[in-house]
């Protein structure tokens, strides 16, 4: 009989000791949410704490290689829910919230007592699948008495993987992701014929040129990344969702908003365009697609929120205005380089786009940078030797005009005082070629694709010399958006 008793004292030790060891554990977990955004008022995490920025297994994202091995792009192990959090809602907050991160899988589920629901991480759209959510006995919640819960195991996961997410009260001095520094103030702008242009995270839109290759990997709401396969860098959303100000409305699919970021200036810090309709086009070039379907609309209750499909990319957001225009883009040309003459070819005068002066020095003005108005009677000629023979002249004698290479209407362009032996070198890149851009009702456009080269022109003198172009009228004022719901 005594040693019954001490059996049966020793497994009810034990059996105390487990159920203090399972508390522990729970209490453990519930301290340990230290993984969550911010979006108006409430934190959201996943339920096991897995940092908004993880990459997942899968996720569609094929191209990346630092995927988590195994099952873990999906919460198949039960967790509790930790003290002080709830079963996120399908409300706006949690749609935001699942748009703002990669959050380790491919969809973040959130409660609902009819149904589950699944919002793709990082994008914010419905995923398939309902019943979701499990208890660790295998009941749905609410009916499911058990304290810890789980993704469906019948097929739950999915092929992305799918997590549990929890929402609790935020305190009012943490950051809300959705919203940038300064919001709802704009005042990082480009005006071009009456039109204000600005990025929806109000991005610097003149940063320091470089070229493609080496230009900053950035992305809605973050940091410049410079190009990297690094995990640390990749393992970011492709932006977060951001409100769309009052009284400004995403810019139009048209050539009069993709000619203000044609050229080597206006960069946005990205590396594509985002329009209405969800067309996306490399910075600085003319109509090379970045794909379509790239703008995703989060709006709800909590308003008008957009963010881009993809990383390097930014939404382009515009409205009316009066302000003057950012550069001068219809310039009439009072520096002509001088008249290029030959037998049996009509003498033409020439100058450079942007009229600079032929003793301008290669610091002072060697990028056009901004793309211009094709002036009446002028041409953008080929590079013929009447032509390409004056310029090697002039270039010989140290005249630079501001540029390294002259851009002929090949595309192609004969190098300046970058080319000591031009004209009868190689010539310069074949990168370094012209952009053009029919703006109806305006007229072409004309700009260089990067620094150090300037758009040759040319006009024949035998032909009536043509009045400059009026000033162009403003376009028809866009309708003022109705106010933020």
């Amino acid at each position: 009989m005594l040693t019954s008793g001490r059996s049966h004292s020793n497994s009810l030790v034990l059996l105390v000791s487990l159920v203090v060891f399972i508390s522990l554990f729970d209490l453990v977990i519930s301290q340990t949410i230290t993984n969550y955004v911010v979006v108006r008022g409430r934190r959201y995490a996943t339920i096991d704490n897995i940092s908004p920025s993880a990459a997942c297994e899968v996720c569609g994202r094929s191209n990346e290689t630092y995927f988590l091995p195994g099952d873990a792009n999906c919460t198949t192990q039960a967790y509790p829910i930790p003290a002080g959090w709830e079963f996120a809602q399908d409300d706006h907050h949690a749609r935001l919230a699942a748009a703002s991160g990669f959050w380790g899988t491919g969809c973040v589920v959130v409660y609902s007592q009819d149904n589950n629901i699944a919002y793709s991480a990082g994008i914010g759209e419905i995923c398939p699948g309902t019943n979701l959510i499990l208890g660790e006995d295998g009941i749905r919640p609410p009916l499911s008495t058990s304290s810890r819960f789980r993704i469906n195991p019948n097929g739950g996961c999915g092929t992305e993987g799918r997590r549990i997410f929890i929402t609790q009260a935020a305190d009012p001095s943490e950051r809300d992701i959705t919203i940038f520094t300064g919001f709802p103030e704009i005042t990082n702008t480009v005006v071009m014929m009456g039109v204000e242009y600005a990025t929806l995270d109000n991005s610097p839109l003149q940063d320091s040129y470089a070229e493609p290759q080496v230009r900053v990997r950035n992305c809605q709401g973050y940091q410049p990344r410079a190009f990297t396969h690094d995990p640390a860098v990749l393992r970011q959303p492709s932006g977060v969702p951001i409100e769309l100000p009052t009284g400004w409305t995403v810019a139009p699919d048209t050539n009069r908003t993709k000619l203000v970021f044609m050229g080597a200036i206006n960069t946005a810090q990205t590396q594509c365009i985002v329009l209405n309709g969800g067309g996306s086009y490399v910075i600085g070039d003319r109509n090379v697609n970045c794909g379509g379907g790239q703008l995703v609309d989060l709006s709800g209750s909590l308003g008008i929120f957009y963010k881009p499909r993809y990383c390097d990319r930014r939404i382009i957001i515009s409205r009316p205005t009066t302000k003057p225009d950012t550069w001068v883009w219809n310039i009439t040309i009072t520096n002509p380089i001088g008249v290029a003459a030959s037998s049996g070819s009509p003498p033409n005068q020439l100058a450079v786009m942007d009229n600079a002066r032929y003793d301008l020095s290669l610091a002072a003005g060697q990028c056009q940078g901004y793309p211009l108005l094709l002036q009446p009677g002028w041409v953008i000629p080929g590079p013929t030797d009447q032509f390409t023979l004056f310029l090697g002249a002039i270039v010989q004698n140290l005249q630079s005009f501001g540029t390294g290479c002259f851009l002929f209407n090949t595309g192609l362009s004969l190098g300046g005082p970058f080319n000591a032996t031009y004209p009868n070198g190689l010539p310069c890149s074949a990168t370094y070629d012209t952009l053009n851009m029919d703006v109806q009702g305006v007229g072409q456009f004309y700009v260089a694709r990067t620094c150090y080269a300037k758009v040759l022109l040319a006009r024949d003198l035998t032909l009536p010399t043509p009045a400059p172009s009026p000033p162009t009228p403003l376009p028809t004022p866009l309708p003022t958006p109705l106010p933020t719901p």
